[in-house]
């Protein structure tokens, strides 16, 4: 475990946790914090764009999680109005579904194993669009998700080149792990 905690994070409410630290490097020096603490923090909130990356690991008791965690997560986009500011992605539809009910202009994105796979369940669930590895994904498939209307954010980007080579395969988003070299490249 990285934090002086043992277990899974989804089995802790929000009280258990709050105290929590990270125990191993590089974020010896950190707390958990809440995201309504974060968004709390963040001076010119609504400048800035949000993914989430939903894990809603398979559980017991999943209907009730989903619902939980689905009620706090509206509850903190509402609280700071950033429904136009926040990406939500998953893997499951079901949680995908829930949201979509909740409120259609939610930007939710199905993050699938393949291109066919995504493409086709974002279709039928009428979703913003596609949250994929780059190694899943070609220009040709992301031209074809756009004539669809359906946005793309790639990620597994972790190099200079893997930054130029998303670039040219014409993605809404890229998800990197060289964040400076990319906007730089952006900026060219």
């Amino acid at each position: 475990d990285e934090t002086n905690l043992s277990g899974s994070i989804n089995s802790f409410n929000w009280s258990e946790i709050e105290n929590a630290f990270y125990n191993s490097t590089p974020y010896l020096n950190y707390s958990l914090i809440s995201l309504d603490q974060l968004f709390s923090n963040i001076t010119d909130l609504k400048d800035y764009k949000f993914t989430f990356d939903c894990k809603l690991y398979k559980r017991k008791n999943n209907v009730n999680f989903q619902e939980k965690y689905i009620n706090s997560l509206v509850n903190v986009i509402n609280k700071h109005d950033l429904k136009n500011n926040v990406y939500i992605e998953s893997q499951d539809t079901s949680f995908l579904n829930k949201l979509k009910e909740r409120d259609s202009d939610y930007k939710l994105f199905i993050y699938p194993s393949s291109f066919d796979e995504g493409f086709q369940t974002a279709l039928d669930l009428d979703l913003y669009g596609i949250t994929i590895s780059t190694k899943h994904i070609s220009q040709k498939q992301i031209e074809k998700a756009h004539s669809n209307n359906l946005k793309i954010a790639i990620w597994n980007i972790h190099s200079n080149n893997k930054n130029a080579e998303g670039v040219k395969k014409g993605p809404d988003f890229i998800q990197t792990d060289n964040v400076r070299h990319l906007v730089d490249l952006i900026k060219k």
